[in-house]
């Protein structure tokens, strides 16, 4: 935990951007444990509003810590950034693409081409905060962080800033998928040629 140390101490503000592998409830556990720097997990309500409303009936205190969007849109913006300019840390879900959304960047992970959403791309744009690529699974019956800065120049233009993140994200998370493969979850057929990634 020494690197988030760091990063608490060093940008009381900053995007972590995460996927669906290892334990994705871990990241809100150490969300807690900074519990002086304000933290929300940025959740797309679209995906899975029975099972959060589920949740909220069984738990009237499970929705802490979320921020619910539904899609990506001006509206959403203007919440992410009044929370990010107040001193937070927003977490992100970055490897899959929602039901309703257009809008993708086509990179490649795993050697295969991959469709991966365009919000957490655009969100780090537009914000300008530092941004890491947050991995956290289990390995030797023990929790591990894998945790990695993206950096770009300030004057960077918005398609490079994609296209650089875009890279690096998908390199981080290859990275930890290959040596972990088993906890990677995968719902859907990701893995596709001439479809979008969410079928």
């Amino acid at each position: 935990l020494e690197k988030l140390e760091g990063i608490k101490n060093s940008h009381p503000t900053a995007i972590f951007v995460s996927a669906h592998f290892g334990n994705i409830d871990m990241i809100r556990s150490v969300g807690r444990k900074y519990s002086r720097v304000r933290f929300k997990s940025l959740i797309d309500r679209s995906n899975s509003s029975k099972f959060f409303d589920l949740m909220k009936s069984i738990n009237p205190s499970f929705e802490d810590g979320l921020l619910f969007i539904n899609n990506f849109s001006v509206q959403s913006s203007i919440m992410i950034h009044d929370f990010l300019s107040d001193n937070g840390w927003l977490f992100i879900l970055g490897d899959r693409m929602s039901k309703k959304s257009e809008k993708k960047i086509d990179g490649r992970l795993l050697s295969r081409e991959y469709s991966f959403p365009f919000g957490p791309a655009i969100i780090s744009f537009l914000n300008k905060v530092p941004v890491y690529f947050l991995f956290v699974y289990k390995s030797e019956k023990q929790y591990r962080i894998s945790i990695e800065q993206f950096s770009y120049s300030e004057d960077i233009s918005r398609n490079e800033f994609i296209k650089k993140y875009n890279y690096q994200y998908s390199k981080a998370l290859e990275n930890v998928v290959l040596s972990n493969p088993y906890q990677l979850f995968n719902f859907y057929q990701d893995w596709s040629v001439d479809e979008r990634a969410y079928n």
